[in-house]
């Protein structure tokens, strides 16, 4: 089918749509054809945008990582597009001559703590302030998905990120003993005076780097013109941004992706890795019990839990939780999701898993901790992200099984690991009729979780030693 395609300009909502594999699978192609073409043919900056940011959902739902080589030459025409556009006629400010004491840091989605990027960034910025004395400025900008301009090139399902529109312009956050100033951008073309005084202002200010956690990052990416730009990737390997440093928290990383280092490596991008720390997951309070929602107490429950259910059940991981239910065992097993899915979905997976009356939907539950107590098991699907539930189950003291890739892969390490999908129904059979191995798994989980602890004085040491590292960046 051909489709007319628009190149036009940003606004528009920020809704996440419905949608299916096929839809995702023929909307990645057809978008990494169009960007690929205008950023060949050197296309106006926002359009550019919007179709990596598009391209970018559709691969991160789909649980696979962008071809770095790629990825890289399309954020080095958006960072010269971005800095041709502000105008930005400046040289790298030397490091002795750069407020030594102020650190920006940047999202491109400022929620709420318990939002992981989100609470990464803010730990972060605490260390930084609390204990390394630094001058902390937030700088939030976001990217609106412009509906119409998705529609106009073909794309039949659209993705936007949340934020909150109360944040505009100049704002405080509280955190902690903290209180941070900010500004929050939204890039659109009619705000691109409102970006140019924004990034003068910062430019004025002779930061002594910005630190870009997560995401995109446009107008961070211009920042690397004048000072030292770090970026922090929020899932598993190595995104292929144009910065001075890369600061990775995933331990396994270098090993599991030594072609994206070497190739990072390459091209000058310096590389550090360090540890932070777990501080705010906390034990559940039990203020859920299995009556709640009336699953037996004696039934054994598989936890599957994130924020993309409808997208990350995928048929293929659908038909390894059906082969689990059927399995014939000394305990009924149910499923317990916990984590939004709509209706739609949820009939789909009921239909699909064969669960019958053996399944609960919990939907979001603010004590995230109090919902993973409620099962035994927390079976991870193929995706990216996630972290934060695999984190929580070795809290709870969990067994988990997982891949032996992806974000929950990096947290809970080997001993839940399986090599393939098709591994996950023995190894659950295993949980349910061995219970002195049940008992090791749950012992190790708590140990796995408390490996993970690092308190506040070391995460500054290693920090200090990363800020170290600017100076020759």
């Amino acid at each position: 089918m051909r489709i007319q395609v628009f190149f036009t300009k940003g606004g528009g909502s920020s809704q996440l749509t419905e949608t299916t594999e096929s839809d995702i699978v023929s909307n990645t192609d057809w978008t990494a054809y169009l960007l690929d073409r205008a950023v060949r043919e050197k296309r106006e900056l926002f359009s550019c945008l919007l179709l990596k940011q598009q391209l970018l959902f559709y691969h991160f739902m789909q649980g696979v990582r962008m071809d770095i080589e790629k990825d890289w030459m399309q954020e080095e025409y958006l960072y010269q597009e971005m800095c041709r556009r502000m105008e930005m006629d400046v040289s790298k400010i030397p490091a002795e001559e750069r407020n030594n004491d102020l650190v920006i840091m940047v999202s491109t989605q400022l929620l709420e703590p318990k939002h992981a990027p989100t609470r990464i960034l803010l730990e972060l910025a605490r260390i930084l302030e609390v204990y390394l004395h630094k001058k902390i400025m937030l700088v939030s900008e976001i990217l609106e998905t412009d509906g119409e301009f998705c529609n106009k090139n073909g794309l039949t399902k659209k993705y936007g990120l949340n934020y909150r529109k109360e944040l505009n312009g100049t704002f405080v956050y509280p955190y902690k003993e903290c209180t941070f100033s900010g500004y929050q951008i939204v890039l659109r073309p009619d705000h691109m005076e409102e970006m140019k005084r924004l990034i003068r202002q910062i430019y004025g200010l002779k930061p002594y780097c910005v630190w870009c956690i997560g995401g995109m990052p446009v107008f961070a990416g211009a920042m690397k013109r004048f000072t030292t730009m770090m970026y922090t990737s929020c899932v598993e390997g190595y995104a292929g941004i144009p910065s001075d440093m890369v600061v990775n928290y995933f331990d396994r990383a270098p090993v599991v992706y030594p072609k994206e280092q070497k190739f990072l490596l390459e091209h000058g991008v310096k590389i550090a890795n360090i540890r932070i720390g777990l501080s705010s997951y906390h034990k559940s309070g039990g203020i859920y019990k299995r009556s709640d929602f009336s699953i037996p107490d004696d039934a054994f429950c598989i936890g599957i839990a994130g924020n993309r259910l409808e997208q990350d059940c995928t048929d293929l991981f659908l038909d390894v939780l059906r082969q689990a239910v059927k399995m014939q065992t000394s305990r009924r097993i149910w499923l317990i999701f916990i984590g939004h899915i709509n209706e739609k979905a949820q009939e789909k997976i009921t239909a699909q898993t064969q669960a019958g009356g053996c399944i609960r939907f919990l939907g979001y539950r603010s004590e995230f901790a109090d919902a993973i107590a409620l099962i035994d098991v927390l079976a991870a699907a193929p995706a990216l992200g996630n972290g934060g539930a695999g984190v929580t189950a070795l809290n709870e003291g969990k067994p988990v099984v997982s891949l032996e890739t992806g974000d929950i892969a990096s947290c809970v390490g080997e001993e839940f690991q399986c090599h393939t999908l098709e591994e996950y129904p023995d190894r659950i059979r295993r949980y349910v009729e061995d219970q002195a191995y049940y008992d090791r798994q749950s012992q190790k989980a708590v140990q796995v979780f408390e490996s993970l602890l690092v308190d506040d004085q070391t995460i500054a040491s290693q920090l200090q030693d990363v800020l170290e590292q600017v100076k020759g960046a």
